[in-house]
């Protein structure tokens, strides 16, 4: 009876390790997707190319 309980306590402990790991690389994959800039044929990103002007204009 009692190894029974200890079996089954083991094996929910181990499901809830599991799970916690796995959503912990799914946050980070988020993360990561996140800071990764897209790079489509076309693509204009305004801000940089506002920084890029100011840049380019001489400061009186």
């Amino acid at each position: 009876m009692i190894g029974a309980l200890i079996g089954i306590a083991l094996i929910v402990l181990c499901v809830e390790l599991v799970t916690g790991y796995l959503l912990l690389v799914h946050i980070d994959l988020h993360r990561a997707a996140s800071q990764v800039k897209p790079e489509r044929k076309g693509h204009v990103d305004l801000e940089e190319t506002r920084l890029e002007k100011e840049k380019a204009a001489p400061t009186a």
